[in-house]
C-alpha cells in the first residue's frame, strides 16, 4: 500500500520508480491522463522540502560547527580516554592526525575535545558584592522579625516537649493534630 500512496510531493513511489500508478485493492478515481512526472521539478521540490527540514532542525537543535582545530593545538581524544595534540588537518572533512601517548592517531572532530593551553585561564565569573548589613535598612518594622533573623541555631538540638503546646517545625510553623487521633 505504501509504494500505491502519493507522498508530499504528489506522486507516489511506484509513480517515481516505474512511471505508473499500481493496481491496489482499494478503489480509486481514474485520472483522465497517465502522466509522467516532471523530474527537474520533481528534484528542485525535494531539495527545497529537505532544505527546510534541516534548517528546521538545526534551528531546533542549536546545531553549531566545531572551531577549527590549528598545528600543536592540545586535545583529548575522546575513545582513547587520553590528552594528544593535533599535528595536522587530514585531508578528509573534519578529521585530524592526532599525536597521544600511544602514537600517532587520525581521528574525526567529534571525537576531539578542545583543552585550554596552561596560558590560557578559564574566563573568571565577577560575582556582585553583596551588600553590607550594616548599611542596608531592615525591611520589616517589626521587632519579632528581626529578634527571629538575628537569632542563628548553630546545632539543631531537639528540644524537650512541653504538654499542651503544639509541636512547631523547623520554618516555625505549629503542627496541630487531628482531635480524633487524640495525639
Amino acid at each position: 500500500m505504501y509504494r500505491a500512496t502519493p507522498l508530499q510531493n504528489g506522486l507516489a513511489p511506484s509513480e517515481l520508480l516505474m512511471g505508473r500508478r499500481l493496481k491496489t485493492k482499494l478503489p480509486f478515481v481514474q485520472r483522465a491522463q497517465p502522466q509522467k512526472p516532471d523530474f527537474p521539478l520533481l528534484i528542485q521540490k525535494e531539495f527545497r522540502y529537505r532544505e527546510n527540514q534541516r534548517q528546521n532542525y538545526n534551528l531546533r537543535h542549536a546545531v553549531r560547527e566545531a572551531p577549527e582545530l590549528q598545528h600543536g593545538d592540545p586535545v583529548f581524544v575522546k575513545d582513547l580516554r587520553r590528552p594528544g595534540s593535533v599535528i595536522k588537518k587530514y585531508h578528509n572533512p573534519r578529521s585530524y592526525i592526532v599525536h597521544t601517548e600511544q602514537g600517532t592517531i587520525r581521528r574525526n572532530r567529534t571525537h576531539l575535545v578542545a583543552t585550554p593551553t596552561p596560558d590560557q585561564s578559564p574566563p573568571v565569573r565577577s560575582v556582585p558584592n553583596a551588600p553590607d548589613s550594616s548599611s542596608a535598612a531592615p525591611r520589616s518594622a517589626s521587632p519579632e522579625a528581626t529578634e527571629t533573623s538575628a537569632t542563628v541555631r548553630p546545632e539543631m538540638q531537639p528540644t524537650p516537649r512541653v504538654p499542651g503546646q503544639p509541636r512547631v517545625t523547623r520554618s516555625g510553623r505549629s503542627v496541630i493534630p487531628p482531635k480524633r487521633l487524640d495525639l
